[in-house]
């Protein structure tokens, strides 16, 4: 009996056509990362299905099974990496040294893990390496570790008919993790097995549940709706939304649904994702998802900078024809046996992975003799921060005496209070306070700006509560410690007025009833008040430090790859929400005159007006996109006078 459905290789095109687009930057795919999602449940439903089926005829076969799963994932796979390994010889070393990292986890089908473990506050950014997507091939593989023995399993103990409920409490059980995860472990979220399994699980329900006897109507209404659910997942969902979680449930739901609508029936919907089109994106589908990124990061890297939307189309009309070629020279011939029996199939596999492997290990010590040494020197730079100064975050810590303890004690006399924009200071603070005779300690968190009775609203609409409530604890935890005389506070204030819709940016929720201001500048100087007027009161001296300039892209990276090219650099553009004449830079300027604090403007040092300087004393004055150098940090303090209005 022939288990393909022409309308299921529509739906994957429903799925991967979206998933390009929205790596493309194209409207109105805001939402085309649910694609990926479309395709766990295909995947779920068809394995299983074939699974199901080869047990009632008495030909289940684990060792078959995993023979088709190289078959039709290694061969395209393998002809990707390969051509993308030679290709990523462009890159900077230290991107190459994280593309050979990752090439060895991909082809160890562990990415996600190892994106998963890298996926911290400081390190560099996804969409710069070229082989992010493969995390969620990552996840499936890993899923049929576990899907084929389970069933097995209860086909040996005589519980098949049990493998619904069974799998209906699994479905329970991830998307209740999914939940809980998806709150305060994002990352994990979004690239583990266990709170993204349910979503394969769905499809793996469906190919376990005989379909009862419905009303050609009652499909047409189900294929329908999850039509909808899919369009309004693809178009209305935006990136840093709270997902997966319940949020992935209306693509999943609806791709379930077409599915389902189409099991011994064929629908309007069914008809229409058979026809030739649709048909023929879903064939290529695989091929595609795995071309369009590298296709769309490559010349982004080598440009060192976001492409146009023709450029855009260009790279995504590349990655089409490459994979319809892949399709047809490389997944069909392998998925044949007599042109590649078995025996043949797993020496080969075994020699092609080995390679791989090797290969990897090369690219990650990054091939450093490829560039020039002051290229070099200038990537080097990148992520040279000093935000990971020694310290206490919020992370963990108790009450009153537990903040003491662990952010004040032995001795404090001075403290540098903030988010990763104080920390970036840390170290310099602490040297230039010990020429003074203070010890001056670190009390910073990633994202928390030293706002009491305020907190940070995520662009999901998050508040982080603990955050607000943190400051409000410590602003009191300082005022009453009397070996503390001198506060430092430092922060990211401009992201408080980057636009709207900006995923950098953050708007202020009040923690409490102490603030009842309204827009962003009267709350951020409201609370900023309540701070200085607190600690003046108690016999401390605070010290302000204003906002760096930022950049657009990470200016290490930028700058290296414009002195490899013979390019000007001043083409590494700052982010103009951060210059000197903007709202950020005026509200800190007038709030720290009108209290009579010292305050430090880093741009003073940085910047010759309107002007920011991408290098200070020859080396960049970023580390990323928002992060100083540690020179660039210990030369704003220096000659800003920080060491002197520690003591003034």
């Amino acid at each position: 009996m022939s288990l393909y459905r022409r309308d299921i290789d529509g739906l994957r095109a429903l799925a991967i056509v979206p998933v390009v687009l929205f790596h493309a930057g194209l409207a109105p795919f805001s939402g085309g990362f649910v694609g990926v999602d479309v395709f766990f449940v295909i995947s779920g439903y068809l394995i299983t299905q074939i699974l199901l089926d080869e047990n009632a005829r008495g030909a289940f076969s684990i060792g078959r099974f995993y023979e088709r799963r190289i078959r039709r994932i290694f061969p395209a796979l393998f002809f990707m990496l390969a051509v993308v390994s030679v290709a990523c010889l462009i890159m900077l070393p230290g991107d190459l040294r994280i593309f050979g990292r990752t090439l060895l986890a991909t082809i160890g089908f562990a990415s996600n893990l190892l994106l998963w473990k890298e996926s911290g506050y400081f390190d560099a950014p996804s969409e710069n390496n070229v082989l992010t997507h493969t995390w969620s091939l990552a996840v499936e593989e890993q899923f049929y570790i576990f899907l084929p023995v389970a069933l097995w399993l209860a086909f040996r103990l005589g519980a098949r008919r049990w493998v619904p409920a069974l799998i209906g409490l699994a479905i329970l059980g991830s998307l209740v993790l999914s939940q809980w995860m998806v709150q305060d472990h994002a990352s994990s979220a979004f690239y583990l097995l266990p709170p993204r399994a349910w979503e394969l699980l769905i499809g793996s329900f469906l190919a376990s549940v005989a379909k009862p006897r419905t009303a050609p109507l009652v499909d047409e209404i189900l294929a329908g709706a999850g039509v909808l659910m899919l369009a309004a997942s693809t178009i209305l969902y935006r990136p840093g939304m709270t997902f997966p979680g319940l949020s992935a449930l209306p693509p999943c739901l609806g791709s379930a649904a077409i599915i389902y609508a189409g099991i011994g029936r064929e629908t309007r919907v069914g008809r229409l994702l058979g026809n030739r089109l649709f048909v023929g994106v879903g064939l290529i589908s695989y091929s595609l998802y795995l071309w369009h990124w590298p296709l769309l990061v490559l010349p982004r890297l080598y440009l060192d900078r976001h492409l146009t939307p023709m450029e855009a189309v260009l790279s995504i009309a590349v990655a089409t024809a490459i994979s319809a070629a892949s399709w047809r020279w490389v997944e069909r011939p392998f998925r044949r046996r007599r042109e590649q029996p078995r025996r043949r199939l797993f020496w080969r596999t075994g020699v092609v992975m080995g390679t791989g492997c090797a290969c990897a290990l090369v690219l990650a010590t990054g091939v450093e003799g490829r560039a020039p040494p002051r290229v070099r020197t200038i990537a080097s730079y990148y992520g040279a921060h000093q935000s990971q100064a020694p310290g206490c975050s919020f992370a963990g810590l108790g009450g009153a005496g537990d903040l003491r303890r662990k952010c004040l004690e032995p001795d404090a006399t001075a403290v540098l209070w903030g988010d990763s924009h104080a920390g970036q200071y840390g170290n310099a603070a602490v040297e230039l306070a010990a020429e003074q005779g203070m010890t001056l300690r670190v009390a910073t968190t990633p994202g928390c700006a030293p706002l009491p009775y305020l907190a940070p609203v995520e662009p999901s609409g998050r508040v982080d509560t603990r955050c607000g409530e943190f400051n409000t604890a410590f602003l009191q935890v300082l005022a009453e410690d009397p070996t503390v005389r001198t506060v430092v506070l430092a922060g990211r204030w401009a992201r408080f007025f980057f636009a709207p819709d900006d995923p950098e940016g953050r708007t202020l929720a009040p923690v409490g009833d102490a603030i009842q201001a309204e827009g962003t500048a009267a709350k951020l100087t409201a609370s900023l008040d309540i701070a200085v007027d607190r600690l003046t009161r108690a016999g401390k001296r605070v010290v302000l430090i204003g906002q760096a300039p930022e950049a657009t892209e990470e200016m290490p990276r930028c700058l290296a790859v414009r002195e490899w090219r013979g390019l000007d650099p001043s083409l590494c553009a700052l982010r103009p929400e951060t210059l000197p004449d903007q709202a950020a830079a005026k509200v800190i300027a007038r709030f720290a005159a009108a209290k009579a604090v010292p305050y430090i403007r880093p741009t003073d040092v940085i910047c010759a007006g309107a002007r920011c300087a991408e290098y200070l004393d020859g080396v960049p004055i970023l580390a990323d996109t928002d992060h100083l150098t540690q020179p660039a940090a210990l030369a704003v303090l220096r000659k800003g006078g920080f060491g002197g209005a520690l003591m003034r």
